[in-house]
């Protein structure tokens, strides 16, 4: 629940997983409740407790149909040819499936979504919803920041200057990583150059 159109637009926005997930929730119980799924008051119980959790219902990614629906699309791949978005159907706690959503459908849906958002705290944004908030980096360049600390720290350390902002290919990082890895594991051996301690 909350994971049918989050994965697709989480990393682009710079979010949080978790108020990634919580719009995908609030949605998921707006579109049971237009699905006759649930009844609206159920819906609105749902995202109220995901916005006094301060987490999000809303983020203007939303506002972007076309990576909402990419998102959708690749999901519909993923889960063999079937949307599959697992929803409450009944009553809360209880779990049934969206197969299929038109792209008019989830434009038309979203757009009803954002209204209703509006009645909620803040437009139903959270509170620090991006990594950026709580200090992290963005979720799309992750390890790059640390990746250039760690080869300037490297580069400082055997004298040279570091080069000027270029990262470390994947395959370089993870070479480097397995050479630090073994010379600590030599060193805590006891060894040096020439393997461990005798």
């Amino acid at each position: 629940y909350g994971h049918t159109w989050s994965p697709g637009y989480e990393i682009p926005a710079g979010m949080l997983h978790g108020h990634a997930v919580a719009t995908g929730m609030g949605f998921g119980a707006h579109l049971a409740f237009r699905e006759g799924f649930i009844t609206e008051g159920e819906s609105r119980r749902i995202m109220k407790l995901i916005s006094d959790l301060e987490l999000s219902l809303w983020h203007p990614i939303l506002d972007d149909t076309d990576v909402v629906w990419a998102s959708q699309e690749k999901m519909v791949q993923k889960r063999g040819g079937n949307l599959c978005a697992p929803v409450p159907k009944g009553q809360i706690g209880v779990c049934g499936y969206i197969n299929d959503v038109s792209r008019e459908r989830l434009e038309k849906t979203m757009a009803e979504y954002k209204t209703v958002c509006q009645d909620f705290p803040r437009a139903g944004v959270g509170i620090d919803p991006h990594c950026h908030d709580v200090g992290l980096e963005h979720p799309g360049t992750t390890g790059v920041c640390k990746k250039k600390e760690e080869s300037a720290a490297e580069a400082a350390a055997q004298g040279a200057s570091a080069p000027s902002g270029a990262a470390l290919s994947y395959n370089e990082w993870i070479e480097q990583c397995q050479q630090q890895r073994a010379s600590s594991h030599t060193e805590r051996l006891g060894g040096g150059e020439g393997g461990a301690a005798k």
